[in-house]
């Protein structure tokens, strides 16, 4: 297990509802798949109310379980180790990329990972 799946897992706790808060607020995360070029949204202004919402109950949640202090200090390791893995994810994501272009094999890579890696 890497650092950052160590990280998480500490600040989760294994809690499923944490975690399923995290996942709905991470769903409703616009730019998601890391891609500038990302066309928008239908609604943003829809996407933004989910997320707030959600994001609002997962502090709710956090309050209620640990008060408010502990909270905000949990609420803002959380929000470091998501960053942290967008981070990771998309550095990660630009290597394989580039790797794929420079080895010329993108036309042997199935059509799903180009559209992924964000290779034509």
């Amino acid at each position: 297990m890497n650092r950052i799946e160590t990280r998480v897992g500490k600040l989760t706790g294994q809690d499923s509802t944490l975690l399923s808060l995290l996942m709905l607020i991470v769903l409703f995360t616009p730019g998601l798949s890391m891609n500038i070029e990302e066309p928008l949204l239908k609604d943003p202004l829809a996407v933004h109310r989910a997320q707030k919402h959600y994001t609002q109950l997962l502090w709710n949640y956090l309050i209620s379980k640990q008060g408010e202090s502990q909270a905000c200090e949990h609420f803002i390791q959380l929000l470091s180790a998501m960053f942290q893995i967008r981070s990771v994810s998309k550095n990660s994501q630009e290597f394989i990329r580039c790797q794929m272009i420079s080895s010329n094999v993108v036309d042997q890579i199935a059509p799903v990972m180009q559209s992924v890696l964000h290779i034509s």
